[in-house]
Order: C-alpha cells, then structure tokens, then sequence
C-alpha cells in the first residue's frame, strides 16, 4: 500500500496588505505604519481612484473601525478619516508569493501556491497559500521530543515564513485541501517569542513578547476527527450553501457527517462529492508543481522614486535577503549580479533621455559564485556607494545569472576550519566589483623555464583546474627562485660580488628575441641569462638581480622572502 502523502500548507493572512506594507517600509514611512489601511488590486494610480471604487482587503485597524473588504472608497472614508489607501498591482502580489514558494524549496522537493482571484482554472483552494510536499522530510528534523520531527518542520516553516515578512499559518495533513482547511479555521493558539537581537532595543524592551500561531500537526488517521470539529466554511462551499446549512443548524462540519449521506448530495450541490470526501478525511488532491526561473529576479517598486545612495542601499538590502533565500533553497550560487534602475522619465534631462546613462544597469561578473544574502549585499554595497543617477529612481531590479550548484563541504571532526576558507570567496567576489574581474584571480604555475612567464593570472573561480608544471616540481639548481616577479625590469647597478642561482642558455631559442627584455640580442638569439641574490640598497631587501655580464648591466627581476 502507498504511503500518503503529507502536505504542510501555509496559509497566508492579509497578503495585499503585506506586499503594501513592503513597499512602504522600503521608503522609510515609518509615521504610515499604523495608520489604518485600504488595499485596491490593480494598475491604476492611487490618484485616479473614485469614490464609488471597491476595496479588497483592509488591515485589522481598518477592520476594528469599521472598514470591511468590498466597500467604496467614499464609505469606507466615512468610517475613517484617516484612512490610508495603496494600489498593489497583480503582478507585485504574484512576485510576492512566487518568491515564498521558491523559498519553501528549502523543506520539500514540490511547492505550489495558490492566489485568491488570480483567475486560475479549479484552483485548489479559494484562498492564498503555499503548499510544500514534505513527504519523507520529516526524519531529517526528529528529535527525542519529537520523533517524527513533523512538529518541529512545521515549527521551522513558519518561522521561516515569518521571518521574510508573511503573516501565515502552518498545517501539516494528508492532502493539501486537509491541510489547508486546519491552518486557515482551526481555532488559534499562540505561542511568545522574545523580541531577541533587534536593534536599539534594551533589555526591557526585549522582555516584551510577540505572539505567533501555532502550527498544527495532523497524524495520519485522524484526519476525520480533525475535519470535524471545524466549521462549514472550512468545505469551501458557496455562500448561497454555507446561509442554507446554517438555517439547517449544521455549524460543524461533524455535524454534516451526521446527516444521511444519500440526501447530501443535493444539498451540497455540484462540489457535494469533493465536500463528503474532505469532510471524512479523505484528499487525494495532486499539487500542480511550481518551477522557478532560470534567472530569478527581485524586484522593488517605489511608491516615491529615490535619488539618495542611503535610501537605495536600504532598499537592496531587502532584494538581497529574499534573492539570498531563494538561491540558498535552490542549492544555487550566482557568478552574475545585474542591477536594473527605473527612473523617474519626466525628470531625466531631456539631453540624456536618448543616453544609455537614462537607464543605468551595473553588470558584476565576479570572481567566485557567491550566494548567501550578506554576500549579495556586500558586492551590491561596494558599487551602490559610489553609484549615482541623473535622475531618482522609481524601481530597482535584482537579477542573477550564471547559477552553478552550491557544493557543499564536509567538515573535519577533529581540526578547526580556517576562517579564510569562507571569507576568500566573499573578498574575492566583493574585489571583483571594485576592480573588474580581469583584475582579480591568483597566480597559476605554467610549463615554462622563463622566469618572467612562469605564472599566469586566472580568474578566482577557476582556481581549482589549475596544476602545479612540470618546471614548477623540480629544479636542477635547488629550486630557489623570486617570490614576487617584476613584470617590468628595473635598471640596477651591476653588483660586484653576488652568488650565482640560475644560469639560463638557449631558452626557447625557436622564439625571436622581444624587445621587453633588456638584456636581448635583437641582432640574434638571446644566450645567457645569469640569475643572482644581491641586497637592494633602495628597498633595504633582498633581490633577484639578471645580469648582462658583457655589457656589465643589472635589472631587478622579482624579491626574495
């Protein structure tokens, strides 16, 4: 017999207000935060709304003055003087939860998501929510308190939900439409947490506890009994339905099942199997799988455009934690970092309005793949400091291309990692950005006798296929060479009494002599080159001195530890 499939769903309260919320904490308007607040979906101006125009969804300060979700502007402003009103547009609340249900990668294989009045055909559910197939995840969480670990997965998710901004609750059952009907009509139980490590906060202010809902853990078999001491609402059944039952006294879905079953179809109408099936328990419903992009994109519309670097970092400091989280759920690190600025057109200079500068891009092609969101915002930081724009910006897009799978490492039981282990990448990706990636690698050993040709810049990333040469494993002389080369050499008086180190005779003698090297017969081939150590009375160290012993000439060609 197949196992059943466990499902947790998150389903998520006041969506449109949290993406309105969003966009108004990225412009710092703190003093809007409390206000009581109205959402329209749409595309239109929040200027070009009339009175007659409907709301869609009010936050609960709207809600305890009044305001409720299908009113007009004209009554719900009657209800409250100061009633804030945003337009949050469709495609901003699609983004929204798409990056979410990317992030959820992290705790299943399949994610899926539904958005209420998105348009989609036999939605699962008619309300927002997440699905993520934790089938045979939970063991990777068990403990000694929980064995299964599907209390202390659920536990995770939503904590993990909450700390990207969502307000949502977490169920775990046999099915989706199961789960999702307990997260959204169980009773609530909250549980306290600490206001830790938030800045400007002393300990008094930290002592004060915010209140979260308790995720709910349906095991298998009971699912019958879950269903039935929830409400009708909880079947998903039309209003015109839900008013009959109600005048029937069916308030609870066990009510129902104490009907006779043959005269329940009719009553329930054209969902009554799907309804009877939920109301035992039973769900086989499949999720419709979500597939992430191949390039993820972050994007930040700005209610009022920006023109200062303060305002700008603080906005890319959120696009890179959710880009962040979504490529750490993916198993996925980036090797190409684009910034897309929108700016405000009526503002560009007419001048510039043809210019490549009146829509500034910043491309960061870096040296190792990084993913982390404080990488990501370390390498956005080195450049947005010294950014500017002839106009303010009213959008800002994150991009990251070139993905290549985050390897991970196992660790040693028994020996300290090093710290610059980690940090290399980060610096070398943070360099890249300052400096251009052809500036930025390390030095790769060649198959060469020519000191000067002896090692090559190769960029940071493709450290790894680099091989020490067979010049490089052993020297006939003893093996002492520079430690750092001149690429170019510096004349040196000629030293009276220095030890030989290297003698070269007939290197490369197929290759014509180059006029970079001062010491070459430009009349014919190059045939000694004579190596030594002297002290360099200007550096006040050591010195690899070539000597041209006819003409009586020195150059300094590298230095010696």
């Amino acid at each position: 017999m197949t196992a059943p499939k466990r499902i947790a769903s998150v389903a998520l309260f006041h969506l449109r207000i949290g993406v309105a919320r969003t966009r108004m904490a990225s412009q710092a308007t703190s003093s809007e935060a409390h206000l009581p607040l109205a959402i329209v979906v749409g595309t239109q101006s929040e200027r070009s709304l009339q009175g007659g125009t409907r709301i869609d969804e009010v936050s609960q300060e709207a809600f305890a003055l009044g305001v409720r979700p299908g009113m007009t502007l004209a009554a719900a402003r009657a209800r409250s003087a100061n009633l804030l009103v945003r337009v949050v547009p469709p495609d901003a609340i699609e983004a929204s939860v798409a990056s979410l249900a990317e992030t959820l990668l992290a705790f299943g294989a399949t994610v899926s998501y539904v958005i209420k009045g998105a348009g989609r055909t036999r939605p699962i559910v008619n309300d927002d929510a997440v699905f993520v197939d934790v089938t045979g995840c939970a063991h990777l969480h068990a403990c000694a308190e929980d064995p299964t670990g599907e209390r202390r997965l659920a536990a995770k998710l939503g904590a993990h939900v909450e700390a990207l901004g969502f307000a949502g609750r977490v169920a775990i059952a046999n099915g989706p439409k199961i789960a999702h009907a307990i997260a959204r009509h169980s009773p609530v139980r909250r549980q306290a947490a600490a206001l830790e490590g938030e800045p400007g906060r002393n300990a008094k202010s930290r002592s004060r506890q915010r209140t979260t809902p308790l995720p709910i853990v349906v095991a298998p078999g009971t699912e019958r009994e879950a269903m039935g001491v929830l409400p009708m609402a909880a079947l998903a059944q039309d209003e015109d339905t839900e008013r009959y039952l109600r005048k029937l006294g069916l308030f609870a879905v066990a009510d129902l099942l104490a009907l006779p079953q043959d005269a329940l179809g009719s009553r329930l109408g054209a969902g009554a199997s799907d309804a009877l099936l939920l109301s035992r328990g039973i769900d086989g419903t499949p999720l419709a799988a979500y597939l992430p992009p191949e390039v993820p994109e972050e994007r930040a519309s700005l209610d009022d455009p920006l023109e200062h670097t303060e305002a700008l970092l603080f906005v890319a400091k959120g696009l890179t934690d959710r880009m962040g989280a979504r490529l750490l759920a993916r198993g996925l690190r980036a090797n190409h970092v684009e910034l897309e600025f929108l700016l405000e057109r009526s503002l560009v200079p007419e001048a510039e309005r043809d210019k490549p500068a009146a829509s500034p891009s910043l491309s960061l092609k870096l040296a190792a793949p990084i993913g982390a969101p404080a990488e990501l915002f370390a390498i956005v930081r080195a450049r947005l400091e010294s950014f500017e724009v002839i106009a303010p910006v009213r959008a800002i897009i994150l991009r990251c291309r070139d993905l290549a799978p985050a390897r991970g490492k196992a660790l040693a039981l028994f020996e300290a990692e090093p710290k610059a282990e980690r940090a290399l990448p980060e610096l070398a990706a943070e360099l890249t950005t300052l400096l251009g990636r052809e500036n930025v690698g390390v030095l790769a050993p060649l198959d060469t006798w020519a000191l000067e040709k002896r090692t090559s810049l190769v960029p940071f990333a493709e450290r790894a296929k680099t091989r020490p040469s067979s010049a490089s494993r052993g020297r006939p002389w003893g093996g002492e060479e520079p430690l750092r080369f001149v690429r170019t050499p510096v004349p040196r008086p000629f030293p009276r009494v220095a030890p030989l180190v290297q003698r070269q005779e007939g290197l490369e003698w197929w290759r014509r002599p180059s006029a970079s090297l001062p010491s070459a017969n430009l009349q014919g081939e190059r045939k000694t080159r004579d190596f030594v150590i002297a002290w360099d009375e200007e550096r006040q160290a050591a010195a690899w001195l070539e000597l041209d012993r006819a003409e009586g000439r020195a150059w300094l060609r590298g230095w010696k530890e």
